[in-house]
């Protein structure tokens, strides 16, 4: 790959923050990054930009409308999607395939089992991808109220929010629960919503064991 066009709607500080990881990874490979506004361009320039480039990352958040345009503009070039933005890419979303990796290597079998994703971006694709595996999922957001009567129910949390804060703490989860943490704050820390020091000590004796995990 030579080059990467990264499309982006306006500016938010995890978005730009995303964006740095993004060319600082490119830039081991030798990879040339172009960054598109899509509220700053035509049509013409998007799809200039789509044809001449080796592959294209579309950063969240992006709204509906500006979506739709954008998957449109990418109808003949689905093989240059490479976070499966249009959700017909041949590649699995850089997320999911994360998590998806995570759980087969801990051989957690999903059937039958209570996720509770956090976060409605990132989130949606890992709760269908766990949908489909059999799990029963719930969704929650920054409107969600009683957002512990939820977590405290599941034996997977996800975690793929962006917060300053920690939003989840050992009384949110029990014992036996499985945390993936996937979140990002503006500083870069993947840590930071998540009090990992106090849920780990708790947690991680007996997590595989009571996951229906092959912990050898």
């Amino acid at each position: 790959m030579k080059t990467l066009l990264v499309i982006k709607e306006g500016v938010h500080a995890d978005t730009e923050m995303y964006i740095k990881a993004i060319k600082r990874g490119a830039n081991k490979r030798n990879v040339k990054v172009v960054e598109l506004d899509i509220l700053n361009c035509s049509g013409v320039d998007l799809t200039e930009e789509i044809h001449s480039c080796d592959g294209i990352i579309a950063a969240e958040p992006i709204s509906n409308v500006e979506g739709y345009k954008i998957s449109s503009f990418m109808t003949n070039h689905l093989y240059k999607d490479l976070d499966d933005f249009t959700a017909c890419s041949p590649y699995f979303n850089c997320t999911l395939n994360g998590v998806i990796n995570a759980l087969e290597e801990r051989k957690v079998n999903l059937t039958g089992l209570d996720v509770c994703v956090i976060g409605r971006n990132l989130g949606l694709s890992i709760a269908d991808y766990m949908r489909d595996e059999d799990a029963t999922v719930q969704i929650c957001h920054s409107k969600t109220k009683n957002l512990k009567e939820k977590t405290i129910m599941a034996d997977i949390v996800v975690c793929c929010a962006s917060s300053g804060k920690k939003i989840l703490n050992p009384n949110m989860v029990k014992p036996t629960a499985l945390v993936i943490d996937v979140g990002m704050n503006v500083e870069g820390d993947f840590k930071n919503i998540i009090d990992f020091k106090e849920i780990g000590r708790r947690n991680i004796n007996n997590i595989f064991k009571k996951m229906g995990c092959d912990n050898e």
